[in-house]
């Protein structure tokens, strides 16, 4: 399988990166993070958005997160008794 090549994700002036953590009693975990810092912290490497989820501006505090995505017209069906 081909690796992508390394490019920013930017989101009004935040860039994703990502890096894997062993947790201590567990395995490891891939933590995503917005940063404006240039360079880019110790470990890190340029991330993409991962699958089903796109990126949210909080309107108070205009921070980036991550939205799960959902289809519009597919919605979870509610189970009424």
């Amino acid at each position: 399988m081909k690796e992508r090549k390394q490019k920013r994700q930017t989101y009004r002036g935040w860039t994703l990166y990502t890096y894997d953590v062993k947790l201590k009693k567990g395995p490891k975990v891939t933590i995503y993070f917005f940063s404006k810092r240039n360079p880019p912290p110790k470990n890190a490497k340029y991330a993409y958005v991962p699958g089903g989820y796109r990126v949210a501006f909080n309107r108070r505090t205009e921070l980036p997160y991550f939205q799960k995505y959902q289809r519009r017209g597919h919605h979870q069906k509610e189970t009424r008794q």
